[in-house]
This record gives structure tokens, sequence and C-alpha cells, in this order.
């Protein structure tokens, strides 16, 4: 699922270039294309650990940073709040 995720996003941020296409056309990308990836198969299965999450995370992020062209340090809920994406973590007590 990870690697699916990664693929997804990858997938969006190779069409954003800097006159390419706006950030609420790239949110609707990531809210389309990155977030089913990932919630596909939660009635059966969930990320099991901390890292898995960060994973997912990341593969989250990575269009949303490309659209506004930010490093990979930056903060990642920061980054889903700006867009108004919500985090995939079910439960909180794994952060």
């Amino acid at each position: 699922m990870i690697s699916a995720a990664f693929l997804a996003a990858h997938h969006v941020a190779r069409i954003i270039f800097s006159t390419g296409p706006s950030l609420r056309v790239n949110r609707q990308l990531v809210l389309t294309t990155v977030i089913p990836v990932v919630t596909y198969g939660w009635p059966l299965w969930s990320p099991p650990t901390r890292k898995h999450w960060l994973k997912l995370e990341a593969a989250l992020c990575l269009p949303l940073r490309c659209a506004l062209g930010l490093p990979a340090n930056t903060h990642r809920l920061a980054l889903q709040v700006e867009f108004g994406v919500v985090n995939p973590r079910i439960n909180s007590s794994d952060r």
C-alpha cells in the first residue's frame, strides 16, 4: 500500500510545474488520487507502526510540497492544514 501511495503521489507531482495547475487543482488531484489509494484497504488493514504512518504521510505530502516548492523537511501537519487535507491517522496516540 505504501508503494502504491508513493506511485500515485509521484504521478501527481510529475505534472506540477511553476506554470502548471493551480493549488486548488493540486489539492483536488491529491484528494482524488492519493487519498483513495491510502484509505482503500482500511476496513481490513491499517498501518501497524508509527514508521508506516509516517511513510503514508510523506506520500500524501509529496505533491503538496511540490505545488508550493517547499523542501522535504517541511512540517507535514502544517502542510495538510494549509491545503485542507485530512490527516490520514485515525488514532492520535500514534503521533
